[in-house]
Parts: C-alpha cells; structure tokens; sequence
C-alpha cells in the first residue's frame, strides 16, 4: 500500500513557501528579479551572451521584459514577444517600488538523493536536487554527475495519481554554457512505496522536456531520467 502520508509531505514540502509567478534559480550567475523597457526602436535578441549569438528576435522601443539572468553587459530576458539575450544598455530598468521586483531569496533544498542519470547523451551515477527558491512559485530539479549537469525550472502541480509534478518553463545544461532554454514538458516525480522519513523519498523522477522550436537543435539535451539507489 503506497504511503499517503509520505506523498502528501512531499507534495507539501514543495509547494510550501510558493507565492508568487516567477523566480529566478541560478547556481552560476547573480539572481535578479526586475522589470526593464526596450529604449530604442529595435532591440535584437540572441540566444546567448554576446553579439557573436544568432538573432531569435526583435524587441521593440517601449516593450516591458523581465530579467532572469545577467551575464556581464548582457541579461537574459522574457517579454510576450518571447526570451533571450539583449545587451542591458538598451534597457531602462525600472524601481522595484514600481515593477513588483522582489529581492533575491535563499533556496531550499526539499529532497536530494543519489541514483543513476540517464539522457540522450550520458548514462552513469549522479545526484538529484530538488529546490524551492523562498517565496516563489518555482522549484528546481538539479540533476549532476561527474561529466555534466542539468537543470530544470517550472511550477509544481500533480498527477490524476497524486504524484508531484513539475511543469517545466527552462532548462539548462553545462554542454550549452548552462544559457536557459525556454521549454515545455514535465519532471514526474514516481515516490517511494516505504514508509521512509528520511529526505531520500523521490524513486524515480522522468523529464519528457522539449525546448520551444526556435531552440530545437537542442533537443537531445532536454529530456533525462533518474532513479534513487
């Protein structure tokens, strides 16, 4: 008989402390939450960090994105238009009184165990981590070894069985420079039948990830499965 109660913990130990709409989860980079307007007519977005990137996109004088990540005079953005890279000069970013900036919170670690990671390009023991950045409605799933690392960001929700879930928005790979990629799918998190109280209660956890399409090329990067020792 599946432990209800052991479920119900987990489902609550992810979802408590979950707020507000986005948050930033950055292992290798400074966490920013702010709002910014396009200040010039068009303002060319790039998949990554640079002017050497290929253009994705053209935002237009007067558009309000948010910054999720900054790398040097370049940050990584999200708008209606869609995301990417732009070079912050062209931005005039807003006071947090003003844009509902929240400052950078502490994650938590919810649960982390040890198992094997298997993707399309690597199979071999790791670690997982599962995270919840304070006050946020978003939680990380980090998965590591010693030849990679992977990293996937989205809200949590449930199966029809009752299994957390984790509807992903990004993911990030050490093979792409670990840029976030914009993505859909899910993390489903399989937990354990025992009656175990300690934090190693994820089985298996299965991210059927794709990035969006103008990202396809990176599509044997996306999905992975893991299973705890």
């Amino acid at each position: 008989m599946r432990d209800e109660g052991g479920r119900m913990k987990l489902r609550l130990g992810l979802k408590a402390g979950l707020a507000a709409c986005v948050a930033v989860l950055l292992a290798a980079g400074a966490a920013i939450a702010q709002v910014a307007t396009v200040t010039i007519n068009s303002l060319t977005v790039r998949t990554g960090p640079g002017e050497s990137y290929p253009t994705t996109n053209v935002f237009r004088r007067g558009d309000r994105v948010e910054l999720l990540r900054r790398d040097g005079d370049w940050v990584y953005v999200q708008s209606s238009r869609g995301a990417g890279w732009v070079n912050q000069r062209y931005l005039s970013i807003e006071s947090s009184s003003s844009s509902g900036s929240r400052p950078s919170s502490s994650s938590n670690i919810v649960y982390e165990a040890r198992g094997r990671i298997e993707t399309q390009r690597h199979r071999g023991s790791g670690t997982v981590e599962i995270v919840r950045l304070r006050n946020d409605d978003e939680v990380s799933i980090r998965l590591r070894s010693s030849r990679f690392s992977l990293e996937y960001i989205g809200s949590v929700g449930e199966t029809l069985g009752g299994d957390p879930v984790l509807r992903v928005r990004y993911f990030r790979s050490s093979e792409l420079g670990d840029r976030f990629v914009p993505a859909q799918g899910t993390c489903d998190l399989q937990t354990r039948d025992d009656d175990d109280r300690s934090r190693n209660r994820v089985r298996e956890i299965y991210c059927d990830v794709q990035p969006e399409s103008r990202y396809s090329e990176y599509w044997e990067y996306a999905s992975s499965r893991f299973s705890a020792d």
